[in-house]
């Protein structure tokens, strides 16, 4: 943020997690797991609840009709890679930050054209 908002003074988080690997939510009463993402940024998650939603973030956005990669990316070939392994994960809904939520096949498609781009 401070790249793009000079005037806006942000420190670094201090995880109270590292998470590298997939990670188990059970232990938290949550049944899921939070899955590294990266490409968008290098600490990007996706969490997969086992009901078959899934949370991306910024990972995309846009309408059921345009999926795009978020507006800010750090890595596309890497961020296409994280999308392109999510999509092998059973899921119903995908629920992006920005553009609400699509269903997998949709999602499927979505990667499927942004693959080809690269």
């Amino acid at each position: 943020m401070n790249a793009i908002s000079p005037e806006w003074k942000y420190r670094e988080a201090e995880p109270d997690i590292l998470i590298n690997d997939e990670y188990d939510l059970s232990s938290y009463g949550i049944g899921g797991r939070i899955v590294p993402t990266p490409g968008h940024t290098q600490g990007s998650l996706t969490i997969i609840l086992d009901t078959g939603e899934m949370l991306v973030g910024d990972l995309v956005r846009g309408k059921p009709s345009n999926i795009n990669l978020g507006m800010f990316y750090e890595d596309r070939e890497v961020l296409v890679h994280s999308l392109a392994d999510l999509v092998t994960r059973p899921s119903s809904w995908i629920y992006m930050s920005h553009g609400g939520q699509i269903d997998h096949a949709l999602f499927k498609k979505a990667v499927q054209n942004l693959s080809e781009k690269e």
